[in-house]
C-alpha cells in the first residue's frame, strides 16, 4: 500500500509521464542515444577470480574508481528492444558496454571461462572480434563514436603487461595509438577525435597502484585505504575508518593509521596514529598524518602517487599532441570542445576546464561560496555543467543560469545533449527510489514515478537517458524502468 501511495505521488508532479514499464531480472547496462534498444545483463554469473584480480586496477586506469570498484559485470549480454530481449551468446561477463546511436550495434569487452576480448556485435546477430587473434591476451572496449564504426579500447599484449590504448575502425582494423597517446578516455560523436591519458608507465609502477588497490587496511575496520607503497612493492601504509561502538549514531568515529609490510602483513603497532572524522577534511591535519605515516615505513613522498600521466588528444591520421603533463582526465564533451582534466595540488585534486586553448578552474565556475569542486560532468555538447562540492553540495550551470540541488545520487546523474534538462537518481532507502529531474532554462523541477526495481547499492543503479529526454531508463539490482517523458530537448 505505501509502495503504490508513493508511486501515484510522485506520478503526479512528472512532466506527462505514463507509468513506466519494468522489466524484472535483467540489470540495465546502457541505452542507445535514440532510446529504442537497452543492453542489459541476464542473471548474474560467478566471475573468474583470477581475471578479476589481474584486472583490479583497470577501474582506477579508465577514471571509473569513484563509482565502480570491480572490473567485471557478471551476466550475459542482452538486446532489449521494445520488451523484446535477444540474448548475446557466448558471453558471461563484460567489463563494458556500449551502444550505438541507433543501437544497432554493441560495443563490449565480454568473455567466459577467463577470456576477455573486445567485440562489435550487430541487432541482426553479426559478429566483429575488434583484434586479430593472437594480437592480445586480453581486451575491451573503452568509448565509440555515436555510429558505432570508430571504437576505442585497451590490450593486454601479455598476461602480465601494461595496458595499451588502440582505436579501431570499421573497414580498417586497429592500431595502436600514437605517441605521447596511452590509453584512451572517449571519442568524439563523429569518431574524429581521442582524449586520452599519455605517458604510459612500467609494470613496476602499475604494480605497486594495483597494490594498493588491494590493501584496505586491518579487518575490524568499517572501510579503508592506501596511502603509499614502496617502490620494491614490499611496505605500504594507509588508513583505515573505526566508528565508536557506543550505541549513538551520531558518534564520532576515527581514522587510523596502519603499515603493512610484504610476509607479514599489518603492523598493528601504528595504530597510535589516527585522526579525529572531523580532522580528516583539514588539509594541514590530514598532510601531518600521512607525513607520520611515510616516516615510520621510512617511504620517500615519491611513492604516495603511483600512476603520474598526463592528457593528450589525437585527431584521427593528424599528429597527437599532450595538452597538460600529470594529470589525469576528467570530462569530454563529445559533440562540443569542451575537456576537462586533473591535477594533484595542495593536497587535493584540482580541476580545469578547457574550450580550445582557454582555461578556466573549476572553483572558479563554482563560486566563492562554493569551495573545492570534487567531480564535473557535462552535456554532450558542452554547454552545461554539473559541479559536485563539499558536503554534498551540486551546483548546475547553462547558459549563465546556476542552480542548487539537493543531495542525491549525482555521480549517476545524466543531461539531455543540449543539457536543457539535468536528471538524477533520487530517492531515500530502496523503496522510493525515482528519478529527479530539472529544467535548466526555466527552473522547473518535478519527478518521475517510483521505480520499485531499482534496488540495491547505488553501485548497482543506472539511469540513462535517450532520445532527447523523452525515453527513460533507471535500474537496479532487480530490474529496470523505461519511462516516456513529454520532455523536449533544443537538440531535438
Amino acid at each position: 500500500m505505501r509502495r503504490a501511495l508513493l508511486s501515484l505521488l510522485f506520478a503526479a508532479s512528472c512532466a506527462a509521464t505514463a507509468a513506466p514499464v519494468e522489466q524484472a531480472g535483467l540489470r540495465l547496462v546502457t541505452q542507445s542515444a535514440d532510446g529504442g534498444t537497452r543492453l542489459v545483463l541476464s542473471k548474474t554469473a560467478p566471475l573468474p577470480d583470477a581475471l578479476v584480480e589481474r584486472l583490479k586496477v583497470l577501474p582506477e586506469l579508465l577514471g571509473e574508481e569513484g563509482y565502480r570498484t570491480e572490473p567485471l559485470h557478471g551476466g550475459a549480454p542482452v538486446f532489449e528492444t521494445a520488451g523484446r530481449v535477444t540474448p548475446i551468446k557466448g558471453f558471461a561477463y563484460v567489463q563494458r558496454a556500449l551502444l550505438s546511436g541507433d543501437g544497432r550495434y554493441a560495443l563490449l569487452g565480454a568473455g567466459e571461462g577467463g577470456s576477455l576480448d573486445a567485440w562489435r556485435i550487430g541487432l541482426d546477430g553479426k559478429r566483429e572480434q575488434l583484434l586479430p587473434r593472437g594480437a592480445a591476451a586480453f581486451s575491451g572496449v573503452i568509448d565509440a563514436s555515436a555510429d558505432g564504426n570508430t571504437v576505442a579500447g585497451w590490450l593486454l599484449a601479455k598476461a602480465d603487461a601494461v595496458p595499451q590504448g588502440f582505436v579501431w575502425q570499421a573497414g580498417q582494423g586497429y592500431r595502436l595509438l600514437p605517441a605521447p597517446l596511452w590509453l584512451p578516455y572517449a571519442v568524439s560523436a563523429d569518431g574524429r577525435r581521442v582524449f586520452a591519458s599519455s605517458r604510459p608507465p612500467d609494470a613496476n609502477t602499475l604494480a605497486r597502484q594495483g597494490l594498493m588497490r588491494s590493501l584496505q587496511g586491518p579487518s575490524e575496520g568499517d572501510w579503508g585505504d592506501a596511502l603509499a607503497v614502496s617502490h620494491d612493492a614490499k611496505s605500504a601504509v594507509g588508513y583505515y575508518f573505526v566508528r565508536q561502538k557506543s550505541g549513538n549514531p551520531d558518534a564520532i568515529g576515527s581514522y587510523r593509521g596502519w603499515w603493512w609490510q610484504a610476509g607479514t602483513g599489518y603492523r598493528h603497532s601504528a595504530r597510535a596514529l589516527y585522526l579525529d572524522e572531523s580532522e580528516m577534511d583539514d588539509p594541514a591535519r590530514f598532510a601531518a598524518f600521512r607525513g607520520q605515516l611515510l616516516a615510520l615505513a621510512g617511504l620517500a613522498s615519491d611513492t604516495t602517487e603511483t600512476v603520474a600521466s598526463g592528457v593528450a588528444q589525437w585527431r584521427i591520421g593528424e599528429d597527437a599532441r599532450e595538452l597538460v603533463a600529470d594529470a589525469r582526465p576528467v570530462l569530454f564533451a563529445r559533440e562540443g570542445a569542451l575537456a576537462a582534466w586533473k591535477v594533484w595540488q595542495d593536497e587535493a585534486w584540482r580541476i580545469t576546464l578547457a574550450h580550445g586553448d582557454e582555461t578556466i578552474a573549476a572553483e572558479t565556475l563554482g563560486g566563492p561560496a562554493f569551495g573545492q569542486v570534487f567531480a564535473v560532468r557535462a552535456s554532450a555538447d558542452g554547454r552545461a555543467l554539473q559541479m559536485a562540492g563539499e558536503e554534498g553540495k551540486v551546483r548546475l550551470r547553462r547558459a549563465g543560469n546556476k542552480f542548487d540541488l539537493p543531495s542525491g545520487l549525482h555521480l549517476l546523474g545524466a543531461f539531455t545533449p543540449s543539457g536543457r534538462y539535468y536528471l538524477w537518481p533520487d530517492g531515500e532507502g530502496f523503496e522510493n527510489r525515482h528519478v529527479s529531474w530539472i529544467n535548466l532554462q526555466d527552473g522547473e523541477r518535478g519527478a518521475l514515478a517510483a521505480c520499485p526495481l531499482a534496488d540495491g547499492h547505488y553501485s548497482a543503479l543506472a539511469l540513462q537517458v535517450g532520445d532527447g529526454g523523452k525515453t527513460v531508463a533507471l535500474g537496479g539490482e532487480a530490474g529496470y524502468c523505461v519511462y516516456r517523458t513529454g520532455f523536449k530537448d533544443d537538440a531535438r
